[in-house]
């Protein structure tokens, strides 16, 4: 902004306010009474792009999974639960104490009120012996970590589904329950957090169940009930009945997707699949405009889709890359190999969804105003799906790249205010 500053001394106030008012409402003004001038611009053929696929990121979700599903196979779920309960900060390892009878122990996993199963499938419950953390929340997948890899010893041998009897209207989903209790040595035997996996006795099981994951609160759970006994000076010794809970730390669910799909001429985003999309936006014409131009918020990049494949709203993240993009086509990676901008992580405004005629728009006003003024790089969007989305849908982008349809193809629609 330097060169701009020093180049119109006259309109460097009046640009930046011009610029945030029209972000944010249409301008106020009857344009032809001032010397400003209100203009549109529709570009095809301005916007190309590809496809990629990476292991399904499966981190931070609400949710996690077991069971097959449209393709998909869950495998087993890793947790690593804490070695400090919540509420008072008691180690776990201290409940092994002479002064401390262990009543009860339970690992707790509460259903999703949309997958509460019909029938009663078996679960296994196993720990990891090595007591130090075996697996990373944000980079374990099928692709990287088996469990025939560790030693681990299987416990929690009675399972159960369990429904509290609500009070009131309260609703309160069925759990599933592992009894722990003849197992409490070996799990709180350590002062570091024990890593856990579950998994169908079933490898087959043709559902799909899911639990909270330790992003909601009724996550994954160590709940022990235990008496203390304090030593008092006289022979008798007065006990405390107690109870705590240990939480899961980590969390994750471990996904194989089913063969990938074709997705060379469209493109696709889906977080289960792993397929995320980068798109190339031709800037060029924008060298045209006065250097004064100020873009108005509705200015968006519109991404045609295929709504026979989506019932319900999915939002699209789309964020600034950081890095030029060789766009060889349609890749496979074992990790992400695009970083996006993190100092304009915030530029692009999340996607509006529109059914009727099949777009997703995203708004990208403040990206044209920082490219026009020289302030940012244009080096591309990448895409993927939002981690409140069902993991294991797909947004398929269509027509992408077909040139006998180039109407029909992605376009961008720009207002902008020039002197």
């Amino acid at each position: 902004m330097k060169k701009l500053f020093y180049a119109f001394p006259i309109l460097w106030i009046f640009i930046p306010i011009l610029f945030f008012s029209c972000s944010e409402e249409p301008i106020p003004y009857d344009l032809s009474e001032t010397p400003l001038y209100l203009d549109s611009l529709t570009l095809y053929n301005k916007v190309s792009g590809f496809t990629y696929q990476v292991p399904p990121e499966m981190w931070n979700l609400d949710k996690l999974y077991l069971g097959d599903d449209r393709g998909f196979k869950n495998e087993f779920i890793l947790l690593q639960i804490s070695s400090l309960s919540m509420s008072d900060g008691t180690p776990l390892s201290s409940l092994l104490a002479d002064t401390v009878t262990i009543d009860s122990a339970f690992l707790i996993l509460t259903f999703t009120e949309d997958s509460i199963p019909e029938s009663n499938p078996e679960f296994q419950l196993s720990f990891f012996t090595n007591v130090d953390s075996i697996f990373d929340e944000y980079d374990s997948n099928y692709n990287n970590f088996s469990i025939d890899n560790y030693v681990s010893e299987q416990i929690g041998d009675d399972t159960y589904l369990s429904q509290a009897e609500p009070d009131s209207d309260e609703v309160i989903t069925p759990s599933l329950i592992f009894d722990v209790t003849n197992s409490r040595e070996i799990i709180a035997d350590t002062a570091s957090s024990r890593s856990f996996f579950i998994k169908l006795v079933d490898d087959y099981y043709e559902s799909l169940l899911a639990f909270n994951s330790r992003e909601t609160y009724t996550g994954p759970r160590l709940s022990v009930y235990y008496r203390k006994f304090i030593p008092s000076e006289s022979d008798d010794k007065d006990t405390l009945t107690l109870g705590n809970i240990f939480y899961a730390v980590k969390d994750v669910s471990i996904v194989e997707p089913p063969d990938s799909i074709d997705y060379a001429n469209d493109l696709y985003v889906g977080r289960a699949y792993g397929l995320k999309s980068i798109l190339n936006i031709n800037l060029d014409t924008l060298q045209s405009l006065p250097a004064q131009t100020v873009f108005r918020s509705e200015s968006y990049l519109n991404l045609p889709y295929d709504t026979t494949l989506i019932s319900d709203k999915i939002t699209v993240e789309a964020y600034l890359l950081a890095d030029t993009v060789d766009p060889l086509g349609s890749q496979i990676y074992d990790e992400d190999p695009y970083s996006i901008h993190l100092d304009y992580d915030y530029l692009l405004g999340t996607t509006s969804w529109n059914q009727d005629e099949g777009l997703f728009s995203i708004n990208i006003q403040p990206l044209l105003q920082y490219v026009h003024f020289g302030e940012l790089e244009n080096l591309g969007i990448k895409l993927y799906s939002d981690r409140n989305n069902d993991p294991f849908k797909t947004v398929n982008f269509s027509n992408f790249n077909s040139e006998n349809d180039s109407i029909n193809n992605p376009y961008i629609s720009i207002q902008y205010v020039e002197p």
